[in-house]
């Protein structure tokens, strides 16, 4: 537990200073992720080895929409709980902020279809 919060607390260390630090263009990811060195995005490569280390498992960095470090399988799916709510929260306001969707209200298997494919049995309540 102690690892998730250290972790949680790094990473949204990282978000508040990407609105900052945002590039001129942004870049947004298609069918596959852009990819960049760290060094390209202002990030330390030695100190994304030092963090992989330390929180151990799997993951990958994203940096003004350039995936610029990854560790284990980053594609492979986990259970997080309840973590992953305050990204969920900060990226949907983020997409009314910008335009990408209009409210809170808006159905998203409009924008993501994928989703009207899973949990048939729990009336597709995701």
């Amino acid at each position: 537990m102690f690892r998730i919060s250290v972790l949680l607390v790094c990473i949204l260390m990282a978000l508040a200073g990407v609105e900052v630090a945002m590039a001129a263009s942004t870049v947004y990811p298609g069918t596959a992720w852009a990819r960049k060195p760290p060094a390209e995005v202002g990030l330390n490569a030695a100190k994304l080895e030092a963090f992989r280390k330390y929180v151990g498992g799997r993951g990958c960095v994203v940096r003004h929409g350039y995936m610029v470090y990854t560790w284990g399988n980053p594609a492979r799916r986990a259970d997080v709980a309840s973590a992953h709510k305050v990204f969920n929260t900060h990226f949907l306001l983020k997409a009314i902020e910008k335009g990408k969707i209009s409210s809170l209200d808006d159905r998203v298997n409009v924008v993501e279809p994928r989703l009207n494919d899973l949990n048939e049995n729990l009336g597709y309540k995701d």
